[in-house]
């Protein structure tokens, strides 16, 4: 089982990571003007493809074998090496499409200074997530939550541009790493001891191969809005389509605060079919507890605090985040337990093949649709990949498993009855959800 006190952490971590997003993406939208926003997000957008690929290419693999190998320090001195390599490479891939979209030229150098720093700051936060060290994660989203405020109050005050706001991001999440003395550590030891280990490169590179795929084809399709708003409508929908892409990804953060905790959890229970159906289960069932009185109340507040912190030109964004987050709160358990429980089976494969599924969907049907109805367009699309993904998932768990979603509402019920007993106390409440669940 999730320790509570780990869940607290995480969530509280990742909950101090979402406030540091908003205050960000509040400062930007007022700070610069609405097409000054649009090229940003073009920008974030290259950024964010570039770097999924890298986490998808790492990522799963070096989690996997920190838990299951006993000498993990040659996981981490490996991967650190791939993580560089890969760095180097991203970097080149974003002059070659800054060759496409001329508006990038001018962000090359603060954005090779974001790729460096900020991947330092994720290589160490993927050990101590695979080691569930969540204070440390906590402590490391603090530091950079204050750097990233004293940075944007830095722009404001000099009038600086847009493009130093990847330099403050970049410098802000790469301050945990020379504050936190197990940061400092365990980089010291990675690049005092460095050395590949060719056995265990072969192992990540297999969980590589298919986690670069997955990611390829997932964020690829998540992007593409921005991409052919760009081309097809104007830079004031790029920004629009680009910030709710944001929120939408912030929207995944809570849940984000299980999930870490959920896949080493999975991966201990490999043999054990009863025991991996219980521990899913159970995941996804604290998951939907928590993620659906969170997304009621996004649902609710979301077109007050788009007016408040971004104003009545990004108001269109409330919709973006209403359905973006109908589509999480529906699948993101469900997708976190799926791709947790296929890469503990090692069919990693079958999740790559679901993210190409629905990524090809997305790519075939968000153009013409754009084209025919403009924004509106990227929801539809947006809402055909959930409902695919859903069907696909829950047929997949089903049939490795035996996972049936008719016992994750009466998990959802407990957790909910717990809470509320435990923090509230109401007696009436609990008596509803009671007789509602036990029908």
């Amino acid at each position: 089982m999730i320790q509570r006190k780990k869940l607290i952490e995480s969530f509280g971590g990742n909950v101090l990571k979402m406030i540091s997003s908003i205050c960000y993406l509040s400062f930007i939208t007022h700070e610069f003007s609405i097409e000054v926003t649009g090229v940003y997000f073009l920008v974030i957008s290259v950024v964010t493809i570039l770097g999924d690929l890298k986490e998808g290419f790492i990522l799963n693999g070096f989690i996997k074998y920190i838990v299951e190998e006993k000498d993990n320090s040659k996981v981490i001195s490996t991967s650190l090496g791939i993580s560089f390599v890969w760095d180097v490479i991203n970097i080149s891939i974003y002059m070659l499409v800054a060759l496409w979209f001329l508006e990038l030229q001018d962000y090359t150098g603060s954005i090779i200074i974001y790729i460096l720093l900020s991947s330092l700051s994720r290589w160490i936060n993927y050990i101590h997530r695979g080691n569930l060290n969540t204070m440390v994660l906590f402590r490391s989203n603090a530091i950079a939550f204050s750097g990233i405020l004293i940075g944007i109050a830095a722009i404001h005050f000099y009038s600086l541009g847009i493009s130093f706001c990847f330099i403050v991001s970049g410098l802000a999440h790469f301050l945990p790493c020379l504050l936190i003395k197990q940061n400092r550590n365990t980089l010291y030891k990675a690049i005092r001891h460095f050395k590949i280990d060719f056995i265990i490169l072969k192992k990540l590179l297999y969980f590589g191969k298919y986690g670069f795929l997955l990611s390829l084809a997932g964020s690829i399709s998540h992007q593409s809005g921005v991409f052919f708003s760009a081309e097809l409508l104007d830079l004031s929908a790029t920004a629009l389509i680009g910030l709710g892409g944001r929120y939408a990804m912030l929207l995944t953060i809570p849940g984000n605060s299980i999930s870490s905790l959920i896949y080493p959890e999975i991966l201990k229970c490999k043999k054990d079919v009863v025991k991996l159906n219980d521990r899913v289960s159970t995941g996804a069932g604290k998951m939907y507890a928590l993620l659906t009185p969170l997304s009621i109340v996004v649902l609710v507040s979301s077109p007050f605090a788009i007016w408040l912190f971004h104003g009545v030109d990004y108001l269109f964004v409330a919709v973006i985040i209403a359905v973006r987050t109908f589509g999480f709160a529906v699948n993101l358990p469900l997708s976190t337990c799926y791709t947790s429980v296929k890469n503990t089976l090692d069919k990693p494969y079958e999740v790559t093949r679901l993210v190409v599924i629905n990524s090809i969907i997305n790519l075939i049907s968000i153009g013409p649709l754009m084209y025919l109805i403009g924004l509106w367009g990227v929801l539809l699309s947006s809402l055909i990949i959930e409902v695919v993904g859903f069907i696909i998932m829950r047929a997949g768990l089903r049939s490795e498993i035996g996972l049936s979603l008719h016992q994750i509402p009466r998990i959802v019920g407990y957790y909910w009855k717990y809470w509320l007993e435990r923090y509230f106390n109401s007696k009436f409440i609990l008596k509803k959800i009671h007789h509602a669940f036990e029908s």
